[in-house]
């Protein structure tokens, strides 16, 4: 009896050892894995990430100098969108496509509330109030979500929503001396901040994404070049300037990148891209 208790044993030992070696899981009940939240645009993605912390994955649906115009999700993307809590999107078409990764639209989260929002651009998120409004809105959802994070989630929005101001309050500066407050833009992206911190959008190159302006229209803007003295194009990392060479080199235009969704150099936050943006600006006009 004690041969076969003693063998028994053994290969329970044996056994156990065996399954560690091949690396399977010791209980499908382990709290190791955080849970998951995704966003689509990386201006969103930064900001959800602060308010989330480390104690919450954050997945950034649209790679970096992606176009959320053009844009195809790959598998692993779609597997970690599944995997996701809450998905958070900007909406009024810029990432309406985000309603095709999720099955359950419940899960899907519209970041605008208590935005006064445009009929014409969906690029909101490009101001330091706007900014502010949704990091409490993705706070308030967190918290919703995730209660027993409820403290870290409200500590990480406060301390956060201080960088916001400090930002605000720095792209004013930077802005503050710019005498032509005109700017051309390649497209229709730039009103939010424009208005914010008193600037004037008197054109734009494309206005339609993905659709070469008339001649009718190139006559118009030309003519609003003109009349505003603009000498600079601000052009974005997600879009090629080739189809506007020729317009350019025939008003003595140069070109100056401005990134309103994130795959620049300066990408490397929500913060330092808008910062940048502003220093782009203050330094072409």
């Amino acid at each position: 009896m004690k041969l076969f208790r003693l063998t028994f044993i053994t290969i329970i030992l044996i056994l156990a050892a065996y399954g560690l070696f091949l690396g399977f899981p010791e209980s499908s009940n382990t709290n190791d894995q955080k849970p998951t939240v995704a966003a689509t645009l990386f201006p969103l993605y930064d900001i959800v990430k602060n308010i989330a912390g480390d104690q919450i994955n954050v997945v950034l649906i649209l790679p970096p100098g992606a176009s959320p115009h053009t844009f195809e999700p790959t598998p692993t993307i779609l597997r970690e969108v599944g995997n996701a809590q809450t998905v958070f999107m900007i909406g009024h078409g810029l990432d309406d496509w985000t309603k095709n990764l999720v099955d359950d639209s419940s899960k899907i989260l519209a970041v605008d509330n208590g935005i006064a929002l445009r009929p014409d651009d969906p690029h909101y998120f490009l101001t330091g109030k706007n900014a502010i409004l949704i990091s409490q809105t993705v706070a308030d959802s967190l918290k919703s979500t995730f209660p027993e994070l409820s403290e870290t989630i409200i500590q990480n929005q406060k301390l956060y929503q201080i960088e916001l101001e400090k930002m605000d309050e720095q792209i004013k500066s930077e802005l503050a001396s710019v005498k032509n407050r005109d700017l051309i833009t390649f497209h229709d992206a730039w009103y939010y901040f424009a208005e914010e911190y008193g600037l004037n959008i008197a054109g734009t190159f494309e206005p339609t994404v993905g659709r070469e302006p008339t001649p009718q229209y190139l006559a118009e803007l030309s003519q609003k070049i003109k009349e505003t003295g603009v000498r600079v194009l601000y052009a974005e990392p997600q879009f090629s300037t080739r189809g506007m060479e020729a317009f350019l080199k025939d008003h003595d235009i140069s070109v100056a990148t401005v990134d309103p969704e994130g795959g620049g150099a300066e990408s490397t936050s929500y913060i330092n891209m808008m910062i940048s943006n502003a220093r782009t600006i203050a330094k072409n006009q």
